[in-house]
């Protein structure tokens, strides 16, 4: 592992391992990261949709956008039963901004988190904390509800309250992305639940485009750190894909102002490049299987070497990786790339702002 590298508002840690170790934990640090809005495929030497990733666009599961839904719905005793202690859920608030207004988020551990402004609180009526990057005179709080404790329950004093003040005392209402299984193991079971609140099905944006002839790094998979003259390492690599990915030419034109991006050396030409953007509520469980299909990609001989799976968290969620508080700051970014070598091999670059853990 790559020390923590930090640049103003940005922290960086660099890994790599086998994807056949025993103690391997690729699939732990995805499902540390719960709610994704972008996942981004690039493949160098490659032009178009691979035969491993053909049926993903009518494979992919949708979510579920409910707009004005009231906390307490959440709370009721069939949700918490069917989809939280025997099925799998994802939701959080959106169009809220995390460092300006309330906003929730539930995890598939059954945690209900609620970011809090002061005045909004002092006028709940529930246990909390101070936010951990609120300074010496707080103006955020959050609270968390466990949903799947045994005491939480009708009939139990915790339960009541939490019902009097999420409903009765505030009304507390969201707009909402859910995503997640019930019971029955299928998405439908939700789609049934959140249809008399107006929830509304919708399938990730799935949109592919073939990048340009360009230089690419020089990359070998025993070198995180990189070397002179051999290799480029994780950072340098992390900030080209940033470059790469949103379109932006790190190739000097042959008038005009020169860019101030480069490719970094040592590098080789490639004629082409692949690249997959998906967009929505991307659950960990369908990045597992996307880096699977990567990993099957070099099951058999290709001109690409490796190829980069990153991964966006929402910026506005009151948790980013595992359960640590997550904050906005400069920007609220929080992401991952998994670059997967042709040898089984691979890289874990995880990319925060600094209100955040990175676990």
């Amino acid at each position: 592992m790559l020390p923590l590298t930090e640049f103003p508002g940005f922290q960086l840690v660099c890994e790599k391992s086998n994807f056949s170790h025993r103690k391997t934990k690729h699939k732990e640090q995805i499902k540390k990261h719960y709610f994704n809005f972008r996942v981004q495929l690039f493949i160098p030497e490659c032009g178009r949709l691979p035969n491993e990733m053909s049926n993903l666009p009518s494979e992919l599961p949708p979510y579920y956008i409910v707009n004005g839904l009231p906390l307490t719905v959440l709370l009721q005793e069939d949700f918490i039963e069917n989809f939280v202690r025997q099925g799998s859920v994802y939701a959080l608030s959106y169009d809220t901004r995390i460092d300006q207004d309330d906003s929730f988020s539930l995890l598939p551990t059954g945690s209900l988190l609620l970011s809090l402004q002061k005045d909004t609180y002092e006028t709940l009526g529930l246990q909390g904390k101070p936010s951990v990057y609120a300074g010496r005179k707080p103006l955020r709080y959050v609270v968390n509800i466990d949903l799947t404790s045994p005491t939480f329950k009708a009939g139990k004093n915790n339960y009541e309250r939490a019902i009097w003040a999420l409903g009765e005392n505030l009304s507390l209402k969201f707009n909402v992305l859910m995503a997640g299984k019930g019971s029955g193991g299928t998405d439908h079971s939700l789609a049934e639940f959140l249809t008399p609140f107006g929830g509304r099905p919708v399938l990730p944006e799935f949109l592919t485009q073939t990048v340009l002839p360009q230089s690419c790094p020089t990359l070998h998979s025993n070198q995180l750190a990189g070397q002179d003259m051999v290799g480029c390492g994780a950072i340098e690599l992390f900030d080209w894909l940033g470059a790469v990915t949103a379109g932006i030419s790190c190739s000097n034109p042959p008038d005009g102002y020169p860019s101030s991006l480069g490719c970094p050396e040592p590098n080789e030409h490639i004629e082409q490049g692949f690249l997959l953007n998906l967009t929505g509520l991307i659950t960990p469980e369908t990045v597992i299987e996307l880096l699977q299909r990567v990993r099957n990609f070099f099951s058999e001989p290709k001109f690409a070497t490796w190829a980069a799976l990153t991964v966006h968290g929402f910026a506005d969620v009151p948790v980013a990786w595992g359960t640590g508080e997550h904050g906005f700051h400069k920007g609220g970014e929080n992401l991952y790339t998994f670059v997967v070598f042709v040898d089984g091999s691979y890289w874990l670059l995880r990319a925060t702002g600094t209100q955040d853990v990175c676990l």
